[in-house]
């Protein structure tokens, strides 16, 4: 090759292994340092900045001295760029992707103007203050524990409290309103809204000492309700219409099957309200008159028993001098004489000689009625 050396200039060529330039430049802008073939530039200037041209930098290349943002990004391919820092940084266009190691799974992707996270996990770390509300649907959250937060306007879904124990508050962050203690959650300091479905409530789950005012409609009260003492728990009636047929009542005391009730279910710590009306009786001689009572039967009148504490509760109610007409009423407290379902009848007497009932204008307009309130004891 032919150079210099010193001030002189050599025609033959020098060959050496090994040479070391201590101090050495370019002679001018737009002269070059070439490869072997004495054209292709390896080394060159223009404009006062140098460029390493056609080569390939070594690995032990140090580029600590390289300006920050002196290398484009349109440099860099392949490879692996660990412990550092991207600023800065942004897809080249939308559609494009940034993907995992195996360089198919999109990790972040743009489409229409919008980045998405894609097949990746959010760590402990993120803050997400800067996002929107209303941005997260709730359908994206699912374990873990939300800790003080205010739901507004959401449909919670497979929701369930952190523990037992632990509490569901109003906007005061003290009172709570669901909470779980023994495995039982309870509503607390609420008002039931008057569109609250209790069809799924199971059967004899709710107090009767939590109903308050307001009206229960369309149910029934089936026999396990407890009411208060002295209050009507039902009733009986029977009524007997003569028509034109008076009974006799003799001097030989026995009841009468024209009224009957039948009271099923008795319990002997509550108690019946009787009340019986006879009427037209008629005396058809001087010193005649009615004995009347109450009589009770287990097992259809084959024996009979009497109800309350005397066979006869008035006698000669109708006792005159002369021929006479009149009505007869009685009306008698007792408690239940039995458990075992049983029927009343009256139980009737005539005093001095036979008396007629339902004798007025021959019994076509009689109407004997007995009437019964059983009373809660």
């Amino acid at each position: 090759m032919s150079g210099y050396v010193g001030s002189k200039r050599s025609s033959s060529l020098v060959s050496a292994t090994e040479i070391t330039l201590d101090g050495a430049k370019l002679k001018s802008s737009g002269d070059s340092i070439t490869k072997s073939d004495g054209t292709t530039a390896v080394l060159s200037e223009s404009g006062g900045v140098v460029t390493l041209n056609n080569g390939t930098l070594g690995a032990n290349v140090s580029f600590a001295n390289i300006a920050d943002d002196a290398i484009s990004g349109d440099k860099i391919h392949s490879g692996t760029i660990s412990s550092s820092t991207l600023d800065g940084i942004k897809l080249k266009s939308s559609g494009n992707s940034i993907t995992k190691s195996d360089g198919t799974t999109t990790v972040l992707s743009e489409s229409g103007g919008v980045v998405t996270l894609n097949n990746g996990t959010i760590g402990s770390g993120v803050d997400f203050s800067g996002i929107a509300n209303d941005s997260i649907s709730g359908d994206k959250i699912d374990g873990g524990t939300a800790t003080p937060a205010t739901l507004s306007g959401s449909i919670l879904n497979s929701t369930k409290l952190v523990s037992s124990g632990t509490s569901i508050y109003k906007s005061n962050g003290s009172t709570a309103v669901i909470s779980e203690s023994g495995g039982t959650a309870t509503l607390n300091n609420v008002s039931l809204g008057s569109s609250v479905n209790f069809g799924s409530i199971s059967n004899d789950s709710i107090s009767g000492d939590k109903i308050h005012g307001g009206t229960i409609s369309g149910s029934t009260l089936d026999g396990g309700v407890v009411f208060p003492a002295g209050h009507m728990l039902r009733q009986f009636y029977d009524e007997h219409y003569f028509n034109g047929s008076p009974v006799s009542i003799t001097t030989t005391a026995s009841n009468w099957s024209g009224l009957e009730i039948a009271i099923t279910n008795p319990s002997t710590s509550n108690y019946l309200f009787l009340q019986m009306f006879i009427p037209d009786v008629y005396a058809d001689g001087s010193n005649r008159g009615l004995y009347g009572g109450f009589v009770y039967s287990t097992n259809s009148f084959s024996t009979q028993t009497t109800l309350g504490t005397k066979s006869f509760y008035h006698a000669q109610h109708v006792f005159m001098s002369s021929y006479g007409l009149a009505n007869s009423a009685l009306l008698l407290r007792v408690p239940h004489p039995t458990s075992s379902n049983y029927s009343i009848r009256p139980y009737f007497k005539a005093f001095g000689n036979t008396i007629k009932i339902g004798q007025g204008n021959n019994g076509s307009d009689s109407v004997a009625t007995l009437f019964a309130m059983e009373i809660k004891g």
